[in-house]
Parts: C-alpha cells; structure tokens; sequence
C-alpha cells in the first residue's frame, strides 16, 4: 500500500515562511522529527502543498533531494498556469528546472496535482476549453520529452454550475477533451464529501471516473462545512470512497490532507499517525 501526507513545502525549510508551514512547525517541531515519525508508521509519500508554477526551482530542489535523501518519494500540489500555455514551449513549470532531468533517479515517477480553471469571469464552458487546451499542450509536452511525470486533476468543492472541476461528470466532460495516458483524476474525499452533502454529487463516483483515478486526497470535513481537518468515525465515509477504489486495483497513493489549522496545539503528531493507520485498517 501506497500512504502519504500533505505537507506545506516550506515546512522543510530552514526557514518557513507560509502561515501553513510555520502553525505546523509550532505544533509538531522540526521536520526531522515529523519525517521520523512517518517512518515508523509506514508513510513512504509526502505531497509538497501550495507549490506554485512559478516557485522557486532552487527551493524546490533543495527540498527535493533532502526528503530523497531521507527515502521518500514526492508528489506536488501546484498550480496550471494563469494564462494560455504557448504549445511551442517547453514544459512552463518554473519549479521543475532543475529536479525535472532527476526525478528517475529516485522515483518511477512523480504526480503533480493541479486544479482545473475556476475564474469567475468566465463562463462554465470557457472554463472547460481552457483547462482542456493547457492541460493537453502540457500532456503533449509530457509524451513529446518522455518525462516520467503525470498531471492529477482534482475533484474541487463548488456549486455544481460553478467550474468543470466541481463534479465527476465535469472532470469526465475536461478528460473526454484531454487526449494523454498522461493525465488523470485525483479524487479528493473531502471536496466529494463536502459537494455530496450539498447535493450536488452522489455519494459514489461513476466507473468511468473511477478508472481515471491516478490520486487522491483524504481529510475530513465538519459539521460547518470546513474541510481539510482530521479524520474521526463520522466526518468521511472512508470505506465507501475506499472500497471501489480496492476494487479497480488502483495502485496509486492514498494521500492524508489535513489543514496544520485544524490540528490541535497538542500531541498533533499522533493525530497524524491515528488518520494514517484509519486508512491502513481498511487497506489490509
């Protein structure tokens, strides 16, 4: 089985600078701790979160070989670009300079996790050719330099007129216009959780949506709608979004995505632990 955690990048750092990564250094220490911790109980994935295209490529390394280094295998949470990619251009991803050329040398390969668009000023449709017309130019891009990347499109919260990324059958519509093995669904729990409640979605997604699962997050939500926390015995229907997944042989990360807001001041550490072997329970 395959677990990670979500991890503000800039948690390891030297110096953490994002709200996320310093509330998480006060809760939980220095990562060295935390990265020891996730050893013992198995977790052998670390998403880096709030990475951006444009992200310093020199952190991104550095940050890279120090958790290689140290064993695990990464993925990244960041973003598409905010304008129309140029489709004679190589891969626009600022941060992926210098770890690009290095990534097999430590993994198969590497998920990033983007959203698809959600801008207000435009119109569903528009939303839908723009996802579809960068996410394909970078999936040509992917097969064209044989990089061992896949891009993960993930289930948002929303109203259901809101953004293609807000249901199943609106990432369904964005992949029926991506031509690429290369790009995939990550299927966010919680956002699902969340959409369900307001009746937006059905509590299960269709097959075709779940054959393109290539990721996925996990986290809870509250009885005030606020997503990301830690999971207990009534904020996820774990086993539902779980159990189909186990049936399709999906061999891809089972990926805890808990807010460091929503930990609490003590012994969150063990909270972490507590949520990972929840997942581990239904796994085996």
């Amino acid at each position: 089985m395959k677990i990670g955690i979500s991890v503000p990048f800039d948690y390891f750092t030297d110096a953490p600078q994002s709200k996320n990564a310093l509330i998480l250094h006060r809760k939980i220490g220095d990562f060295s701790c935390f990265l020891a911790k996730l050893h013992d109980c198995e977790v052998d994935f670390i998403e880096l979160r709030g990475v951006i295209y444009n992200t310093s490529d020199d952190i991104i390394n550095d940050i890279c070989h120090r958790l290689w280094k140290d064993g695990f295998s990464l993925s990244i949470h960041t973003s598409l670009p905010e304008e129309v990619i140029d489709e004679n251009s190589s891969l626009n991803f600022t941060f992926l300079k210098q770890i690009i050329n290095q990534i097999n040398n430590f993994q198969e390969k590497m998920i990033l996790v983007v959203h698809s668009y959600a801008e207000k000023s435009y119109r569903y449709s528009g939303l839908l050719e723009k996802s579809a017309c960068n996410i394909n130019i970078i999936a040509e891009t992917l097969e064209r330099e044989k990089l061992p990347i896949n891009f993960a499109v993930e289930l948002n919260r929303g109203a259901i007129d809101d953004a293609p990324g807000t249901t199943y059958d609106g990432l369904l519509q964005l992949n029926n216009r991506i031509n690429s093995e290369k790009v995939g669904f990550c299927w966010d729990f919680g956002h699902a959780y969340s959409n369900m409640l307001k009746n937006t979605i059905p509590l299960n997604p269709p097959q075709d949506f779940i054959k393109k699962v290539i990721h996925t997050h996990i986290h809870g939500v509250d009885k005030n709608d606020i997503t990301h926390c830690p999971l207990d015995e009534t904020n996820l229907p774990l086993v539902d979004y779980i159990e189909p997944l186990i049936k399709a042989r999906y061999n891809g990360i089972y990926n805890l995505e808990i807010n460091p807001e929503q930990l609490p001041e003590a012994n969150a550490l063990d909270i972490y632990v507590k949520n990972v072997n929840s997942i581990k329970k239904i796994l085996k």
